[in-house]
């Protein structure tokens, strides 16, 4: 079943996502905004936005739409991927002292 639910997802994700990226990307600055305000929006953005794109990455991976890059020099490898995490945990760090610890 999971297997289907793969497929299907595969088959319109990409046109999808093209159209709803920039969408999503004003939703997200909106509501990053609202959560917490403007002198923090630019570390708690960044933080929000490279999850996306670690989300996307994945979704490209298991869904198979990766093997349309094989070709290319730079093709996407799960040690590529797992090299994101470390950015990622960093801009969470930044984000979490700013938010949390950090007191001007």
């Amino acid at each position: 079943m999971i297997e289907r639910l793969l497929r299907a997802v595969a088959s319109i994700w990409a046109p999808a996502l093209v159209a709803a990226g920039p969408i999503v990307v004003l939703i997200a600055i909106l509501g990053i905004y609202n959560l917490v305000g403007s002198n923090l929006l630019g570390p708690t953005l960044i933080g929000v936005l490279s999850i996306f794109i670690a989300g996307f990455v994945l979704l490209a991976e298991k869904t198979g739409y990766a093997r349309n890059f094989e070709g290319q020099s730079s093709p996407l490898t799960l040690n590529r991927v797992a090299w994101l995490i470390i950015p990622i945990a960093a801009l969470l760090a930044i984000t979490y002292v700013t938010l949390y610890v950090w007191k001007p």
